[in-house]
């Protein structure tokens, strides 16, 4: 006797009992089979996920569907149970006489003053979509699960830094509308201090300048700091071909010096 030939309610039963890995096989077999097993499989992952700390990501199907752009999974993963977080996890903070050390992460220096979490967590849904440029997933995430639009990620990069990074212009755009904030914002434990100091050297502005990017430039300039966009401008002068983005920096009423700002 097949599986094929066993009734709908039997396949039910057996599809409760079965692995994830398993669900997913039979979803793929025929046309009844994905329309008894698929939604077990996001039941499942949804449960599986809210039985891990926050700190374990989410569901999977969230996660696969930020990364790679399917709002429909993500819609429908969300309709079996799972859950997006509105925040980032927390880093488990230090104490306040524990030494401070440095590291630079694509030429950002941060002031570490906290312990990571272990294991590490991994990048918010959010963040994953901005990645990718997955403009709808983040317009979801952002309006429906009204996520954090000052988030960072494990890297210590904000979402807006990271439409930058990867050369989203449309996103940086919408990031800007929807408020981001055009500094790296410390994500902040109630508990304990900023996990990291962050120099002008981290701001959307010196990422942009460093692409050779006018266009998105040109859209965090205007809420950059007298010091972020002098410090563009140092960067801009020290790079290969950068007389053009010099030029577009003192344009925009850049101070080509540190003396008398904040």
């Amino acid at each position: 006797m097949s599986l094929e030939s066993f009734p709908t309610e039997l396949l039910q039963q057996i599809g409760e009992y079965a692995s994830l890995p398993t669900l997913n096989a039979l979803s793929r077999t025929n046309r009844r089979f994905h329309s008894i097993f698929d939604p077990l499989l996001y039941i499942q992952d949804a449960q599986r996920a809210r039985s891990q700390p926050a700190t374990a990501g989410g569901s999977d199907a969230v996660r696969w569907a930020a990364t790679h752009g399917l709002l429909r999974t993500l819609q429908k993963s969300l309709q079996a149970g799972s859950e997006v977080p509105a925040f980032a996890p927390s880093m488990c903070c230090a104490p306040d006489d524990w030494d401070h050390t440095e590291r630079t992460v694509d030429g950002l220096t941060v002031t570490r003053r906290s312990v990571e979490l272990v294991p590490p967590a991994p990048a918010h849904p959010l963040c994953l979509a901005v990645r990718g440029g997955h403009a709808d997933i983040v317009k979801f995430l952002l309006d429906e699960e009204e996520c954090d639009v000052d988030m960072v990620d494990p890297g210590g990069y904000s979402v807006l830094e990271l439409a930058v990074l990867h050369g989203h212009v449309q996103l940086v755009e919408g990031l800007l509308r929807w408020g981001a904030s055009q500094l790296l914002r410390p994500e902040v434990n109630r508990a304990c201090p900023p996990r990291y100091t962050v120099s002008a050297t981290g701001c959307a502005l010196v990422r942009a300048v460093k692409n050779h990017n006018e266009r998105t430039a040109s859209l965090v300039i205007r809420g950059s700091s007298c010091m972020q966009k002098t410090t563009a401008l140092a960067v801009a002068a020290e790079q290969e071909g950068g007389g053009r983005m010099v030029q577009f920096l003192l344009a925009h009423g850049t101070h080509p010096d540190f003396d008398d700002l904040e």
